[in-house]
C-alpha cells in the first residue's frame, strides 16, 4: 500500500527536529514508496536530492543511475 507509506513518509518529513540523516532515510523511503506506486519521476528526484547532498546513503547511486536508464 504505497500511497498510506507516501502519505506517513511526507509527514515526517515536514515534522521539526529531524537529523540531515533522518531526513535523508525519510526521502530515501518516500522514493522507494512513490517506485513502488508507479511514480518513478517523483522517485528519481527525491534520490537526486539526496544524491547532490550524500552520494553515499544506501544504494542511492544505483538508484538514480537504474532510473535514469528506464527513462532512456
Amino acid at each position: 500500500m504505497p500511497e498510506i507509506a507516501i502519505k506517513w513518509f511526507e509527514k515526517g518529513l515536514s515534522a521539526p527536529g529531524r537529523s540531515e540523516e533522518e531526513q535523508h532515510g525519510l526521502r530515501y523511503d518516500l522514493a522507494t514508496a512513490y517506485e513502488a506506486a508507479g511514480e518513478p519521476d517523483r522517485a528519481l528526484q527525491l534520490y537526486r536530492d539526496i544524491y547532490r547532498v550524500n552520494a553515499r546513503f544506501r544504494d542511492v547511486k544505483d538508484r538514480v543511475q537504474g532510473l535514469q536508464a528506464a527513462k532512456n
